[in-house]
């Protein structure tokens, strides 16, 4: 029973944890873990999307949709004449948000979470003030139909 115990050990140790956050609640609707690294942020997500069978548009060098969110005008929120939320997805690595996109951000074996998560930047008088705040938060009426 050790034995066994020893060879599934490495496995846990070395899993990297990936999770789907939509734009209504901040509970995650897909997660799965993964031990598959040496590759890029974008084809680790189309990986683990097709293999949770999550529909989702885009490629390995950005998501527009899963699970069918709003894309387009139809992921743009005006609450006034000078403010507006603009949605989209947003992803995070170990925590940080990379400034690159997801096909150049490569994962390597210290990588142990993955959250991409529904967003909004929010442009004020002329001004984007604030970038990939978590959908959730404000749980738009428009956004959470």
């Amino acid at each position: 029973m050790k034995f066994i115990f020893a060879l599934l050990l490495p496995l846990q140790v070395y899993a990297l944890t990936f999770e789907v956050i939509g734009p209504c609640s901040d509970q995650p609707f897909y997660e799965t873990s993964t031990t598959l690294k040496h590759t890029n942020l974008g084809h680790l997500t189309e990986f683990l999307l097709n293999k949770g069978s999550i529909p989702y548009t885009g490629d390995a060098t950005g998501i527009g949709s899963i699970n069918g969110s709003p894309v387009g005008d139809d992921a743009l929120e005006v609450l006034s004449d000078s403010t507006m939320r603009a949605y989209g997805w947003c992803v995070e690595v170990d925590g940080v948000q990379p400034d690159v996109m997801p096909d150049k951000v490569m994962i390597s074996e210290n990588v142990k979470h993955i959250r991409w998560f529904y967003a909004f930047s929010l442009y004020v008088s002329g001004e984007w003030t604030q970038y990939c705040t978590p959908a959730h938060t404000v749980k738009s009426a428009q956004i959470c139909k």
